[in-house]
């Protein structure tokens, strides 16, 4: 059922692009928007057409200013195969943000879990960021595993805290510092967000985006 939510699987295979389907050719497989990769089928992707990710940036201000703008830090997986972070990210099925809700609070608790020692009240407080975040962005993902018939986009959803300047906090009741404390010894932790920070260009533009909006330092 491509273009389209399949009900056979409860997958959307619909592109994130409003403007665009994606083409199926003569043998019905479905055809790469942004052109031919040289690669055809699935490859090491999931799916055959789209294969939706969800990246999940968290920042947090640190009460440092520089050139007249507050300097933040993020929440970024640390390299094990390659010389980039990485913007924490997770599979998902499309983007409704129901779905998405959903998938995230695990993927968030999971995170938090490898993070610290079990809280009793730690779940509540994951729903009070998973309540709060914001929208941002679908993409399409230029990745090595794109084929001619599969490939990768993505939804961005954030969430902020700035004690600098409040009506800019995701939700001021919540401190991600006792959430998240210190630099964790787990593949996550905190990164300072700069036009340096070792990601990939898509992910650094992602990350410049959201600082541009919150007039943070970059």
């Amino acid at each position: 059922m491509w273009n389209t939510f399949d009900t056979n699987f409860h997958v959307d295979r619909r592109t994130a692009n409003p403007s665009v389907c994606y083409e199926i050719d003569r043998q019905g497989y479905p055809l790469n928007p942004l052109g031919r990769t040289g690669l055809r089928g699935r490859g090491e992707l999931k799916r055959w057409s789209v294969n939706y990710l969800t990246h999940l940036v968290i920042m947090c201000g640190t009460n440092q200013i520089q050139s007249g703008k507050e300097i933040f830090k993020f929440i970024m997986k640390k390299p094990i195969k390659h010389p980039f972070y990485e913007i924490p990210s997770t599979w998902t099925t499309g983007t409704n943000m129901n779905a998405l809700s959903l998938t995230l609070k695990t993927f968030l608790s999971s995170i938090y879990r490898t993070w610290n020692s079990i809280e009793d009240n730690y779940d509540t407080k994951i729903d009070e960021i998973i309540k709060h975040l914001t929208f941002v962005s679908t993409a399409y993902i230029d990745d090595e595993k794109n084929t001619d018939n599969a490939w990768l986009e993505t939804s961005v959803c954030c969430y902020i805290q700035t004690n600098l300047n409040r009506i800019h906090s995701s939700n001021p009741n919540l401190d991600l510092n006792e959430l998240f404390p210190g630099q964790s010894s787990s593949n996550y932790t905190w990164h300072q967000a700069t036009h340096s920070s070792p990601l990939l260009d898509s992910e650094r533009d992602v990350l410049r985006l959201i600082s541009t909006h919150y007039n943070a330092y970059w």
